[in-house]
């Protein structure tokens, strides 16, 4: 049991420090992840046909390797692969991590613009849009309300799969949880709260992505529209 005041103190600036790192990975992977996984996702349901079969193979393999066995072969492999001596747990859990992240994401962003009527991209090209003003202005405002939600779901999955990072010396909180148990002998209290502190973490990324959910529900869109002589987002008079 933690009721010693040092043990109690020491713990918890433990716990402070492993928080700061895990909430660290998880920022950059989403990030990182997402930024990756959106444009091979436009790639995928674009009409560049001669990147489909590669992105196709990338989400295949990251799809089909644990991320624990590809965070090992990015920690040993990459040094070797870029003639350097080593690389830090954080620099390789962010590089695999966003790698395994962006093949998921690319198939949900996909799915988004995919399930966007083709008549929005007609209407655009009767106005004269250019493919990207097309895209930003009436194309991602539509996806991105079908996007969020898997989106929200995914990033949550990413700060639990954080936890999995210690295995190749990430001082996160589990890894921090760890040296707490060997130090103080204690064990159920001390993953009650590493598991506290996962939900809270979790329930936070959960209410980020629900409030911008609601944004959208309501048509605030984040993307600004152009101005348009017809609104491509309104419903058609009848």
């Amino acid at each position: 049991m933690l009721t010693n005041s040092d043990t109690l103190r020491g713990a918890a600036i433990l716990f402070a420090q492993g928080l700061f790192i895990t909430i660290e990975l998880g920022i950059l992977t989403v990030i990182l992840g997402g930024l990756l996984g959106g444009v091979l996702g436009a790639i995928r349901a674009s009409d560049v046909r001669w990147l489909q079969a590669p992105i196709a193979l990338y989400v295949e393999v990251m799809r089909s390797i644990p991320l624990l066995v590809f965070l090992f072969v990015a920690y040993y492999g990459l040094p070797i692969v870029l003639g350097i001596n080593s690389l830090s747990p954080l620099t390789s859990a962010v590089i695999a991590m966003s790698l395994h992240n962006a093949a998921y994401t690319s198939q949900t962003v996909r799915a988004g613009l995919e399930a966007v009527p083709r008549s929005q991209w007609e209407a655009a090209r009767a106005l004269n849009l250019s493919y990207w003003s097309a895209m930003r202005h009436v194309i991602l405002p539509q996806a991105l309300r079908i996007i969020v939600p898997p989106f929200t779901l995914q990033s949550i999955g990413t700060f639990k799969d954080t936890s999995v990072a210690s295995v190749i010396g990430l001082i996160d909180i589990t890894n921090n949880a760890l040296v707490i148990r060997s130090n103080t002998g204690s064990d159920w209290d001390v993953f009650a709260v590493l598991a506290l502190l996962y939900f809270v973490i979790c329930a936070s990324v959960g209410a980020i992505g629900h409030a911008v959910e609601k944004r959208f529900d309501r048509g605030y869109f984040i993307l600004e529209r152009p101005s348009m002589p017809v609104d491509l987002m309104a419903p058609a008079a009848s």
